[in-house]
């Protein structure tokens, strides 16, 4: 098989879109030498581009006439159209609309919007026919009801509102004339020439000046043979002033105010209300009220409050997203529909999603594909049908090959994109983690500051406290002494009159009694002052705990306050290295599309010569399985003789033994005949055994005559058993014969009619040989039948077998060959994905340590926020202590209160005994 030529195209050296053609720039007039000097440039250019596309065509097949005609108008083509001329006509897509899905399958739009299963735009069709994957619903979420089989979701980039018609193969000849050979300017005309022909330039020019880098080719008036895949490669800019929404240039929405109707991903209307950065994600976002109750929330995120909506109308959408709706154009008419919403397209074109990157990738593997279908594989067909090229695959059965790899690729990229995405929402959930972080901290921080100024607030009212306590401690204590050194000093007056007045005892028995009162009294009152003593003693104690208990919540609050700060630290670091990560990561997706579109043209190639080589394996497969049925029907009839065989030999061993038997039953006749007079003795005893033998006879000669009705040569093994018994039987009878043929007249009939049947017996045997023997004849005459059947079967074999060991040599050696360059090939662009996912995997792992390391710090964290808490109940506990030391000083206020009143009772009690004492010591004086 030979490989597709290269058309010699040039691929452009735009890396965001690239294109199989060249666009052409557009010219704006300008005088003088400048016009001069860009009509020479243009000129050279499409001569250069005029001799590739000769040169390919030629390459193809073409005769040089054609040839050159097909170089002049594709040239003309990629001139680009007179930028006088009206713009392009675009279309949109809304549901309810009759399709076409990649151009071959007829279907109804029945639900256009954003999906759960992947990112982006996608539109689901019903079809006409059994051939979709589904009924509506994806991943057990339905978006629309229908039969199963009829439901099929793709993007809108693959719709179209009419079918593709097959190209004409060029090797039948080109007409410059032929509706087929002419191009439609419009379709191949850049954005920035559509504006300039409206006579206006939209909002954000720079965006808007850049000519398109994708083609929108009409598929009933182009060349190329793959419809589906030019057409999924289109991308037509809505001019100014077309039906749906305008896109809004620029990151600012410059000329766009709140209250303004816009689109959110051009299927949601709403007004705008918002316009700025969020504190839930880094950019600028804008905040829409929808029409209907399609949002997310009412215009709050996260706590935080952006505007004020209804619940479920507030959306949050990039600004790439943002459309201006235009609110002066009605229901776009048949004829003037676009073919695919600016805003989408415009979108896709502005943001770095995945949608963006997919149709990025396989605009790339599409056009490039096309690229080569223009130069040579429409040639494929008709080579084919000619015969000129017998090994070149159908060209419909190469497009469908080059869709289901691209298909696949897409869906490849696809998963890559998911993966990316989930990769960056764990990013963004480690910088709200962070945030969060950071505003418990914050707040912990605050908190602290209040519980340490609180903390010292208590400690001076408790010092304080205490210092007063220890005042009216010293105060009692001073005032104790000396109501002890005053009691003292009564007791030793006592002692004294005690001892002068003996003889008045009697008078004086009313002042001992009070005078012994009054010592109990003191007493009470001196244990009560010990027990204030022990009493503050111990409150003392109590608050020097408190002192030791405030130092170290002190402690452990600046300790806790240092850990706060190193955990910030380290999520900042954290943070810095998930978005190098980030970067990384970007870098090495665009370099793995760039990889995945090579790779995807190196598997077609071999997908292409794996096909040829599917079909030589048939060719060898049917030629091995024909002699594997000659080998089988050989086999068989080998084993049919050998079955012959034994059945021959089976019947010779079986008439050897019926030979055998009958000979030594003619020598027991003869040895019954010499011992007849041993039989004459045993004749009494030998009636008895007649009888029995007689009646044995009887079952004997019946199980005969059965076997002589029968007559079968299968019934040799019992025929011989019957003989050995008979036989037996016979010789026993002869004797007892022999024995009674003196005495009984009947027993010489039975010996007569015996011989009889033996005579018959010996007939039949012969009989049976000779039949044998005929089979045998007949056997050996089929076998011979067999032999020359096997022979010529081996004959035949031996040259089937060398056919096939020849096709199979060339065949393998032809598929190797080709197999080998393309390994060759796949081993170079291995290397390079291996690389690829090398760096993957390095990135992975750099991504596990870092969410390890966020791990950490979340552990940490919360050891932290555990540590906050014990630090807490502690100062729940110390508040509970100081509310109980509060009370306990009131409790001891009370009794020196009470201290205070029971001293003062003991001073009147003092002084009226003093004066008792003093009226008593004068009563004696007198």
């Amino acid at each position: 098989m030979s490989l597709p030529r290269p058309s010699g195209i040039k691929q452009p050296t735009r890396i965001s879109r690239p294109s199989g053609l060249p666009t052409a720039r557009p010219q704006t007039p300008s005088g003088g030498n400048s016009t001069n000097h860009s009509q020479n440039s243009v000129t050279g250019s499409n001569t250069k581009a005029q001799s590739a596309l000769t040169k390919s065509a030629r390459g193809a097949g073409l005769c040089p006439e054609h040839a050159d005609q097909y170089a002049t108008d594709v040239s003309r083509v990629l001139k680009g159209p007179d930028p006088l001329e009206d713009g392009v006509v675009v279309d949109d897509f809304k549901i309810g609309d009759r399709i076409w899905v990649s151009g071959n399958k007829p279907g109804t739009i029945a639900f256009i919007g954003e999906t759960q299963f992947a990112p982006g735009d996608w539109a689901g069709i019903v079809l006409d026919d059994g051939i979709g994957k589904n009924d509506g619903s994806v991943m057990g979420i339905r978006y629309f009801q229908c039969e199963p089989k009829r439901g099929v979701f793709s993007r809108l980039s693959k719709l179209s509102h009419t079918p593709h018609s097959p190209s004409r193969p060029l090797s039948q000849g080109y007409d410059s004339n032929s509706s087929e050979s002419k191009f439609s300017y419009s379709d191949f005309r850049p954005s920035s020439q559509v504006a300039a022909t409206n006579g206006t330039s939209a909002p954000g020019s720079a965006a808007s000046s850049r000519p398109s880098s994708r083609l929108g080719l009409n598929s009933s008036k182009h060349l190329s043979t793959s419809s589906s895949s030019l057409h999924k490669a289109s991308d037509i800019t809505t001019p100014p002033g077309s039906a749906g929404g305008t896109r809004l240039p620029g990151a600012s929405l410059g000329g766009t105010k709140l209250g303004d109707r816009v689109l959110v991903s051009g299927s949601k209307p709403g007004i705008l209300r918002f316009i700025g950065e969020t504190d839930f994600a880094k950019g600028v976002w804008a905040g829409v009220e929808l029409d209907e109750p399609l949002g997310k929330n009412d215009g709050a995120v996260a706590g935080k409050r952006y505007f004020d909506c209804k619940p479920l109308h507030g959306l949050f959408a990039p600004i790439h997203k943002i459309s201006l709706a235009d609110l002066g154009v009605t229901t776009p008419s048949p004829h003037s529909r676009p073919v695919m919403s600016t805003s989408l397209r415009s979108s896709r074109e502005r943001s770095g999603s995945q949608e963006s990157v997919s149709s990025l990738s396989s605009t790339a593997s599409s056009v490039s594909r096309s690229r080569v279908r223009l130069g040579v594989t429409s040639l494929a067909s008709q080579a084919s049908k000619t015969g000129q090229r017998p090994n070149t695959l159908n060209l419909s059965a190469t497009t469908a090959a080059l869709q289901k790899a691209l298909k696949e690729k897409e869906e490849h990229i696809e998963q890559l994109l998911r993966e990316r995405d989930l990769e960056r929402s764990e990013v963004a959930r480690a910088a709200a983690h962070v945030d969060e972080a950071e505003s418990q901290l914050s707040f912990m921080k605050t908190e602290q500051s209040k519980l340490r100024m609180e903390a010292d607030d208590q400690i001076i009212k408790y010092r304080a406290l205490v210092a007063d306590l220890e005042n009216e401690k010293q105060e009692l204590l001073a005032f104790l002494e000396e109501e002890k050194r005053k009691v003292e000093d009564l007791q030793f007056q006592l002692e004294e009159e005690t001892l002068k007045d003996d003889s008045d005892s009697k008078s004086n028995a009313a002042s001992e009694l009070q005078v012994k009162e009054l010592e109990r009294q003191v007493k009470k009152e001196k244990d009560r002052a010990d027990n204030l003593e022990k009493e503050l003693g111990q409150f003392k104690q109590n608050m020097e705990g408190l002192h030791r208990v405030a130092e170290e919540s002190k402690k452990s609050q600046r300790s806790y306050s240092d850990q706060l700060e190193n955990l910030t630290h380290k999520l900042a670091q954290a943070e810095s290295k998930v978005k190098n990560f980030e970067m990384t990561r970007l870098e090495d997706g665009a370099k793995v599309s760039q990889v995945g579109i090579e790779l995807t043209e190196k598997q077609n190639q071999v997908k292409d010569l794996e096909a040829q080589l599917v079909a030589q394996r048939r060719e060898l497969s049917s030629v091995s399985q024909q002699l594997n049925d000659l080998k089988e029907e050989l086999f068989a009839s080998n084993e049919k003789r050998k079955k012959q065989d034994e059945y021959i030999k089976e019947l010779t061993d079986k008439l050897k033994l019926t030979e055998n038997q009958h000979n030594e039953m003619m020598d027991e006749i003869r040895n019954a005949n010499s011992n007849s007079a041993d039989l004459q003795r045993q004749l009494t005893a030998s009636k008895t055994k007649a009888e029995e033998l007689a009646s044995e006879r009887a079952i004997l000669e019946a199980q005969l005559s059965e076997m002589m009705t029968a007559n079968s040569g299968d019934s040799s093994s019992q025929l011989a058993a019957l003989s050995d018994q008979l036989m037996d039987r016979t010789r026993k009878l002869e004797d007892l014969q022999k024995d009674l043929l003196n005495s009984s007249q009947n027993l010489a009939k039975v010996e007569e009619s015996y011989r009889g049947l033996v005579q018959e017996k010996d007939r039949e045997i012969q009989e049976v040989t000779k039949n044998f023997k005929v089979r045998i004849v007949g056997l050996e005459e089929q076998i011979s039948e067999l032999n020359s059947l096997v022979e010529k079967s081996k004959a035949k074999a031996s040259q089937l077998s060398e056919t096939f060991e020849a096709e199979k040599k060339e065949a393998l050696e032809r598929s190797e060959s080709e197999i080998r360059d393309l390994q060759q090939q796949l081993s170079h662009i291995n290397k390079e994905l291996n690389k690829q996912q090398d760096n993957t995997a390095a990135h992975k792992q750099l991504l596990e340590k870092v969410t390890l390391e966020k791990e950490a710090l979340q552990y940490e964290k919360q050891q932290a926020e555990k540590h906050l808490k014990r630090a807490e109940e502690e100062k729940s506990i110390l508040n509970t202590e100081l509310i109980q030391a509060r009370v306990e000083a009131s409790k001891h206020l009370e009794e020196v209160e009470k201290s205070k009143k029971a001293k003062l009772e003991l001073e009147d009690k003092v002084e009226k005994l003093s004066l008792q004492v003093e009226f008593i010591t004068k009563a004696r004086e007198e």
